[in-house]
């Protein structure tokens, strides 16, 4: 009888020990999977931060930066527009005026109109109710409105020196714009061309 209870106890104890065992066992497991499954979460985050897109835009952002595109582009294409107007302006005056009458010509000195600023002169164009892009309209009031140089003795000087070899000996006032020029043949000062001093244009 005796050695049954202690048989008993014996069954007991073990039976316990490997309930015990098996518990931890589980324990174990539900640690190590719940380890796994954190891991995992962290490393499906990490995955899907690397994929987001570096930045995105607001329409804001956006509207921002196609105003400022189409302003560099306006500014482009005034500065396009002023420069053909001031081709087309300088060919029609030098070569582009058919077969008019000198008398009905506008004249120029090459010199001279090389010289001024035909944007500035095409905005105070444009501002005084001209209409874009006439071009004998523009190359009218370039030669009623062009500023006179300050050097304009010394450039009609050199334009009558290459052209005819004969230097200046003085001016003197006609009206508005137009000047005397003299030079000095065999001893004697003597009128010789008359002179625009705003258009350098001159004739005898």
């Amino acid at each position: 009888m005796l050695n049954r209870s202690k048989l008993f106890v014996l069954v007991l104890v073990l039976t316990g020990v490997l309930i015990a065992g098996c518990s931890n066992d589980d324990s174990k497991t539900d640690v190590t999977s719940k380890t796994s499954e954190t891991t995992a979460g962290v490393q499906d985050t990490t995955a899907a931060g690397n994929n987001l897109p570096a930045e995105t835009s607001s329409p804001e952002t956006s509207a921002s930066v196609k105003e400022s595109t189409a302003a560099s582009s306006e500014a482009a294409g005034t500065t396009i527009t002023n420069d053909n107007i001031s081709a087309k302006t300088k060919d029609y005056i030098l070569a582009g005026q058919g077969d008019k009458p000198d008398a009905d010509k506008i004249q120029w000195s090459e010199t001279f109109l090389n010289l001024v600023n035909i944007d500035a002169v095409y905005q105070e164009y444009l501002s005084d109710s001209g209409t874009a892009d006439d071009i004998p309209g523009f190359a009218q009031y370039l030669t009623l409105h062009a500023p006179i140089p300050d050097n304009w003795q010394d450039l009609t000087a050199a334009d009558l020196l290459k052209a005819y070899d004969e230097k200046i000996s003085y001016v003197e006032l006609i009206s508005d714009d137009m000047y005397q020029v003299y030079v000095t043949i065999e001893g004697a000062d003597v009128p010789y061309v008359a002179v625009n001093a705003r258009t350098g244009y001159y004739h005898g």
